[in-house]
Order: C-alpha cells, then structure tokens, then sequence
C-alpha cells in the first residue's frame, strides 16, 4: 500500500529534526559525535530490517537534505566562519590529544589517577551492561560497538584509530580534545544498562535465575577482594605512614567494593524474588546506582559559589580610562593587550576590550597578523593603549620600545604582573584615520616585510594586496573621527584633500558593509587583517555595518523547509481525513 511505501518519510523527519536541534545546539564537536553515532545505528538498523541498498541510500539522502536545510541557519554561518579561522584544519599533533591510556581505569576507579571521572558510569551500571550482554540480543552488539569505538578514540594519537578518523573521516582535523568522546562511551554505557535494568524486571525462568545467583557468587568473591586489598592498604598506610597518598586510593577502593556487594546482594535477591514486586527490588537497584554517582562526584559536582567577575587591581585603571584622551574615554574605543596578566577573557568579563582572548578559534588572517608583525606596529595599528604583562617594561621582541607609564602592580598565578600605559607620541593610535600613502603587495610574504620594516609607519602608510589595487583610490591626506560605535556598528567622520583609502581598527570580514554618503561600499583587507574603505574627495560620512549575509540566507533555506515540512503535513492530514 501508498502509506507501507512512503511511511518511512515520517522517521526521516522526524530524524532530521533530532540533527538540527544537535546541531543549532552551539557545539560543533559534540554533533559530530552524535552525527556519526547516529550514522552507525542508521545503517546497523537498516540492516536489522533487510533494508536494500539503493532504499538505505535514498532514505538517507532525504533525511540528509532535511537535516541540512532545518540547520542552514547555523550550518552556512558556521562553515562560513570555520573556512575563513584556524579551525580549517588542525595539524595532527594538536587534533590528537586525549586520554591517556591507562585512564581506560577511569571506568572503575576515580579520584586517583585523574580528578574527573569522564567514564564512570557506576560498578552497579557496570553490572547491568553485563546483564544487556548475557541477553545477545543485536541492538546490544551495535552499543558495544559504539561504546568500543569511541573509547578507543577518545585516546586521541595515544592509541591506533584516530589516525585512521583523522586521515578519513570528515570533521576530525577540526577539532582536539578527542577524550570528549567520553560523551558517547558514557551513553552507550547507560543504554546498555537500561536494557540490562530491563531484561532483569522481566519474568525471568528458572534457568536465568540460576545464571543469576551464580553470577552474584562471583560479585560477593570480587568484593571481599576488594574488602581485603581495602584492609591491606589501611594497615600498610598506617605502617609506612603514607596516610596521605592511601587516603584517594582506600575511599576509590571502597566505592568499588561496596558496588559489588550491593551488586551481589540485589542479584541474589533477584534470583529468588519471590511475591515480592518487581518495583521494589528496582528502587533498590536505582537506590545503589545513585549512592555510587553522588559518593563519588559529591565533590565535583558541587562547588562553593564564586563571584564569576571578581575584581582585578591590574583592569581598575583601565576601567577608568586613566590619562586617555578625552575623545577615546567617551567613545570607549581603545583596547588593551592582556599579554599574561589576566585570566582567559577577564578584560571582556570587565568590560573591556582586548585584542586576544581565550578562545583557540580566531580568524585566520587575525591570528596570522598578530603572529607576524612587530608588537609596537600591531598595537598602533589595532588602537592599544594599555598593556597588562608579567614583563618590567615594554621592550619587544624586535628590540624597540614602546614608550610606557606603570600604573598598577598586581600577582597573577603567583608572577607579578604590570599594568602599563603606551605613552605614544602625537598622535597616537586611534579606532580609525586616513593614510597619505599605500603600498601594493604581492603575497603575504611581502605584506609583512613591509609591516616588520624600519620604515613604515602604520599611521600613514597601508599595505594592500595587489588584486585590490583598482580598488584603491590614489592616496591623499586626511583625517577622521569616530562619531559613534555598538556592536557590529560604527559611525565615522572624514575628511580628504582627495580620494584616499579609511582605515578602520577593525579585523577584516566579508560581512562588513560600509555606507559612505549613502551608497554602499565593500570594505578591503588592509595591512593583512583590517578594514579599509575608499572614500571620495571633501567631507565623507560613513556608516559601517556588520551585515551577516550568510545568516541570512541560512535562515531563509531553514524557513523554506520548515515550511515544506509543513504544508506536506497539512496534506498528510487531509488525505487521512
């Protein structure tokens, strides 16, 4: 019949939306687990079901376009963003950190050998995973499956198989920490441990019930070794007087021995339940699984509160704009450079602007820039006013000095550190000004030995790469002045003899749209990561816009399909009716 051949649709969307909302979710890594772990199940189910090729390949070319237009709002900005940053791709050394190998005891034992338990899952879990085993029931097989993989690749480079991703499967040369593959080992885990759960509460025969009680035997043996190596350990402690090193090991030790015992116990009074109902001897089993998780993670999972924006002695004078031009004060349009002095994004918790920050994810052509030119060039050129570093003053790398006014001394991670005012000459750095002379380059490499030259003078002089050189107006001198700024908008003043190129304090992206005097211009990359906008003899007013294209267009396709989705519904149903 029409609705046995097309009633797979429904799946399919309904599988569509489950992988947009992991993916709008906000953790690219995380739905690429879940991408792949679904996958898995995708082709082990069609399998189960005697599913032919061409359908397992057509149904899931369906689900696929579904899934991507529900998420091209997220999906196209994020892959937007992603091919213009340094997650492009990450080099093999840097993708492949992970666990280490022994940490694979992490599924037994805790607080020893790593303070997170990432794997645990609990010794009464445990128990039931090989309850789920005992069944050999397929589904089992594809978890066990799941669970093996993403252990071994949580390992990262430390163990053979993520060599074999990263060199194969899409996704993985983007992304580093790989242990977080503990997400999908832990709910395979407890899937496994829900069918063993359940397989336990059905009615069991006689012969079941016998492999049960055996089993909870076994359990008693390994927990009175357990007892037994507890005891060993807190006389020797005691001897030796190594309390404190024993202390971790006994209390992990005894986690996993009363596990055990409460596993043997629950087993054996399962095996002979009796008129008893089958809820309470649950209860009991969850009872357990919940004394192990909270004994072990009582301390981590609750930590005594703590203000998130605590004071920092080394931002307070950068909060009040000491000694800064009264322009710049009242705009708010100057930036620090945390150079070892602050936490990781303690200048943007205070409300400052900083030109790094704590994320490993930047634009490319930003990070290339900040690694490749001089530090008094960049800070001039990104409108730095203040330095907060662990350094006596600021000399750089390259031997110049950036003339400097200590404002407060402070400790961080137990080095002092210094806040420091670049007292720059007249004029100083600003959010935006008109140079008076441009230079042409061919490649990156020239770019930058123009910016790292004796010579040039970031103030005056822009380096353009050649493809926009009929782009750029002939130079003239200027000046210019921020009238307004919020986010993702500027609003500035100019004046030029003649036409002559704007540079903005910004870092370049295609989204960036200037208005000059009401008509629309593209900005262009200029000294290899900021914005630059050709502007017209006399006065010029621009506005400078962040305009987010990409967005749109995703939310465009995603409000099609939902819209599709929809009217096939309401279809659906009328046909029905």
């Amino acid at each position: 019949p029409a609705d046995g051949r097309t009633g797979w649709v429904k799946y399919d969307v309904m599988l569509a939306f489950s992988v947009a909302l992991a993916f709008t979710a906000g953790h690219p890594q995380t739905f690429l687990f879940i991408l792949y772990s679904s996958l898995v199940a995708y082709v082990f189910w069609a399998w189960q079901a005697r599913i032919g090729l061409s359908n397992l390949l057509a149904r899931g070319a369906v689900g696929a376009i579904l899934a991507i237009g529900l998420s091209a709002a997220q999906l196209i900005p994020s892959l937007s963003y992603m091919l213009a940053s340094t997650r492009a791709a990450l080099p093999f050394d840097q993708a492949g950190t992970g666990f280490a190998l022994h940490d694979v005891a992490l599924l037994v034992l805790t607080g020893v050998i790593n303070v997170w338990q990432p794997l645990y899952v609990s010794i009464a879990a445990l128990v039931l995973c090989g309850a789920a085993i005992s069944t050999r029931r397929n589904e089992v097989w594809l978890w066990i499956g799941i669970a093996a993989g993403a252990l071994i690749l949580s390992f990262g480079a430390n163990a053979l198989g993520f060599d074999i991703a990263y060199n194969i499967l899409p996704g993985y040369r983007q992304f580093h920490n790989q242990e977080r593959h503990a997400l999908v080992v832990v709910f395979s885990l407890s899937v496994l441990s829900s069918i063993g759960f359940h397989t336990l509460l059905s009615p069991l025969r006689p012969r079941i019930r016998l492999r049960i009680w055996r089993t909870s035997r076994g359990l008693a043996i390994w927990a009175g070794i357990a007892f037994a190596l507890l005891i060993a350990i807190l006389v020797y402690s005691r001897v030796a007087a190594i309390a404190p090193d024993a202390g971790a090991v006994s209390d992990r030790l005894s986690i996993i021995a009363i596990g055990l015992l409460g596993s043997a116990a629950l087993l054996a009074w399962r095996s002979r339940l009796g008129n008893i109902p089958r809820w309470i001897w649950a209860g009991s089993l969850i009872g357990l699984v919940v004394f192990d998780l909270f004994s072990v993670n009582r301390y981590t999972a609750t930590q005594k509160p703590a203000n998130p924006f605590p004071t920092l002695p080394l931002a307070t004078p950068i909060q009040a704009g000491v000694d800064l031009p009264a322009s710049l004060k009242t705009t708010g349009a100057y930036r620090l450079y945390n150079h070892y002095g602050l936490p990781l994004n303690g200048a943007c918790v205070n409300g400052l602007d900083e030109i790094g920050g704590g994320s490993p994810i930047v634009l490319r052509d930003y990070q290339t820039f900040l690694s490749r030119t001089p530090e008094d060039v960049y800070s001039r050129l990104l409108n730095v006013h203040y330095t907060i570093t662990w350094r006596g003053g600021m000399g750089t790398d390259n031997g110049r000095r950036i003339p400097d006014r200590k404002l407060a001394t402070d400790r961080y991670n137990g080095i002092e550190a210094r806040t420091f005012l670049l007292d720059w000459p007249a004029p100083g750095p600003q959010p935006t000004w008109v140079v008076t002379s441009v230079t042409f380059a061919a490649n990156a490499d020239d770019l930058y030995a123009r910016l790292n030259a004796n010579d040039y003078n970031p103030m005056a002089e822009a380096v353009v790469y050649t493809r926009d050189q009929s782009r750029v107006p002939a130079s003239s001198p200027g000046n210019a002045g921020l009238a307004g700024k919020a986010t993702g908008y500027m609003k500035i003043a100019a004046y030029a003899s003649g036409p002559a190129l704007l540079v903005v304090s910004e870092a370049y992206y295609w989204n960036w749209i200037a208005q000059v005097n009401g008509v629309e211009v593209k900005p262009l990359e200029v000294d290899g990561a900021l914005l630059g906008i050709p502007i017209p003899k006399g006065q010029s007013n621009i506005e400078l816009s962040y305009r987010p294209t990409d967005l749109y267009i995703g939310a465009t396709l995603s409000a099609l399909t939902l819209l599709c989705l929809t009217c096939w519904w309401i279809w659906g149903r009328s046909r029905s009716g």
